[in-house]
């Protein structure tokens, strides 16, 4: 019984021999080293000719907006958008007027214009066109671009106030529709008012000016 004993004391291991495993394990938990995270690529830099409205190509040969400044970009974005939208009201109201009930006086000038294109401008002459006509019109656009722009527009977009008849148009194909008549209309107006210095026919009257 005394040798059985024994034996089975000398087959257990020690309490040093049952410590080393863990102190081996720890210190090959310590030894990992984690996996290396794999660096997210830069953003890609702001590029002016990906934008919408770049159509049928780029054209920016004065380096207005030069790569990678957004800020730049949106500030002419949204002067284009409003002499835009304001050449499409121009060159409409161009065409309507000459079909205006009254006349205009013809203005004594060595320019030839038309009473009821250029010459329109003188019902803002005088104290009565000035107070009833040009001072509304201004104080209107004064508080449209100082008070009501600023608080409407979305930040980012340029041209976009919102969108208050729920019609879910600011999408690529409007934008770019926007963008193209705009310029049109820019060009438009320029090309009513040189003709009618040529001729000193109105934006109607040009069509038949030369039959």
């Amino acid at each position: 019984a005394l040798a059985a004993a024994i034996l089975a004391r000398l087959a257990r291991p020690s309490r040093r021999a049952r410590r080393v495993p863990r102190r081996a394990a720890g210190a090959s938990k310590t030894l990992r080293t984690p996996a290396a995270k794999v660096p997210k690529p830069p953003p890609k830099p702001f590029d002016p000719a990906e934008q919408v409205g770049a159509f049928p190509a780029y054209f920016d040969p004065l380096g207005f907006c030069p790569m990678g400044d957004r800020k730049s970009f949106n500030e002419m974005r949204d002067y284009e958008l409003k002499h835009g939208r304001v050449a499409m009201l121009a060159a409409v109201g161009l065409v309507a007027q000459h079909f205006a009930p009254g006349e205009f006086a013809k203005i004594p000038s060595f320019l030839k214009i038309a009473p009821k294109s250029l010459g329109a401008f003188q019902a803002i002459v005088g104290g009565e066109g000035f107070t009833f006509r040009l001072f509304p019109l201004m104080t209107i656009a004064l508080v449209l671009e100082l008070f009501w722009a600023p608080l409407n527009q979305v930040k980012g977009q340029p041209g976009n106030f919102g969108d208050p008849l729920r019609l879910n148009q600011y999408n690529e194909p409007t934008r770019t529709a926007e963008l193209v008549n705009g310029r049109f209309a820019m060009l438009s107006v320029v090309g009513i008012w040189s003709a009618e210095l040529v001729t000193g026919k109105d934006g109607v009257e040009q069509l038949t000016f030369w039959m």
